[in-house]
């Protein structure tokens, strides 16, 4: 089965600091989905089947958090859209 990551899961987890989400399965991130994470540092999403990263799935400016840490390792990633990490 593929897991496709939605906003919804993170609603009560806004001081979530380290949010490791390995070897899921996980096809895809929602453009949205840490926009209430403002205090998350570390992500990891290694050893799973993203294919896309869309404009400002990794925005951290616009989101306001203190990303510092990101693993995309292992993944079938194919496209970057130019604003993803902007």
């Amino acid at each position: 089965n593929n897991f496709i990551f939605h906003s919804f899961i993170l609603t009560n987890l806004i001081n979530l600091e380290i949010l490791n989400l390995s070897n899921i399965s996980l096809k895809s991130i929602e453009l949205l989905s840490l926009k209430r994470l403002k205090f998350l540092k570390s992500l990891t999403l290694k050893d799973n089947l993203i294919i896309h990263l869309k404009n400002n799935t990794f925005n951290t400016g616009l989101y306001n958090c203190f990303l510092e840490y990101l693993d995309l390792s292992n993944n079938i990633i194919e496209i970057i859209e130019i604003e993803a990490f902007n």
